[in-house]
């Protein structure tokens, strides 16, 4: 299990202090994002080994002062040795899914889930619909997918494209995202 935050809001030491419980086990006591990591400053947290014995993760946030954050978690089964009856099949759909931290300052990671293998256009436009950024990612695995993208434009919101291409198919997805220098 791996857990990302970043405070976005508060730039003071002490003001935002919560405990991160994950299946009864604390990841993160008495956590500081501000105080401990600074303002604006991605932060990855990772639980190895966590049981989720009855199919669902349950992650519990303890407020201690305001309110907890936590931008995206990351889940990996565990390699346990036995094997299954049954292979896991790929994804069978092509899907963009919400970037983090967001919004973010300077760098933030685009995830994106292939079917197949392919290739990916990735595109940043801004509200006027000027495209800011634009990069080609040739011959991709099927799965989960990810690109940190440094922003080197000015604070706002933009829209972010991803354009999949395998064989004769071509799909799209857009979000938006929010840059804050």
């Amino acid at each position: 299990l791996v857990l990302h935050l970043a405070e976005n809001k508060i730039q003071k030491a002490g003001k935002r202090i919560f405990d991160i419980i994950a299946e009864g086990r604390k990841i993160a006591e008495a956590l500081d994002p501000a105080g401990q990591y600074g303002y604006r400053q991605a932060v990855t947290l990772t639980a190895d080994s966590l049981l989720v014995a009855d199919g669902i993760l349950d992650i519990y946030l303890n407020n201690r002062k305001d309110v907890s954050l936590l931008n995206a978690i990351e889940i990996f089964p565990l390699q346990t040795g036995v094997q299954k009856s049954h292979e896991l099949s790929a994804p069978k759909t092509f899907d963009l899914l919400p970037n983090y931290p967001n919004p973010f300052n300077g760098s933030t990671v685009l995830p994106f889930i292939l079917p197949k293998s392919g290739n990916v256009s990735i595109q940043i436009y801004n509200l006027a619909g000027q495209r800011m950024f634009s990069t080609r990612i040739q011959n991709l695995n099927a799965g989960l997918q990810k690109y940190k993208w440094t922003a080197s434009v000015p604070s706002g919101m933009y829209f972010v494209k991803i354009l999949y291409m395998t064989g004769n198919t071509k799909l799209t997805k857009s979000r938006k995202i929010v840059f804050i220098k």
